[in-house]
């Protein structure tokens, strides 16, 4: 997504929000800085899925990684 241009965020942001995503297992890496969504990703997508009942990621320990 940042290589792409299309988006405004900086790379810096777009890698804490894929680790976030990542947290909640929106997302699961697939290589390097590459992500894919998870069927639950997918599901919160399409409705199905409500983010407000997955627990809430602490930043400091999803930056840390």
């Amino acid at each position: 997504m940042a290589k792409s241009g299309r988006f405004t965020a900086s790379p810096g942001h777009i890698w804490e929000r894929c680790q976030m995503l990542y947290y909640i297992r929106f997302v699961e890496p697939i290589y390097n800085d590459m992500y894919d969504l998870t069927t639950d990703g997918m599901l919160y997508l399409q409705g199905q899925i409500d983010a407000d009942n997955r627990p809430k990621p602490p930043v400091e320990r999803v930056l840390r990684g």
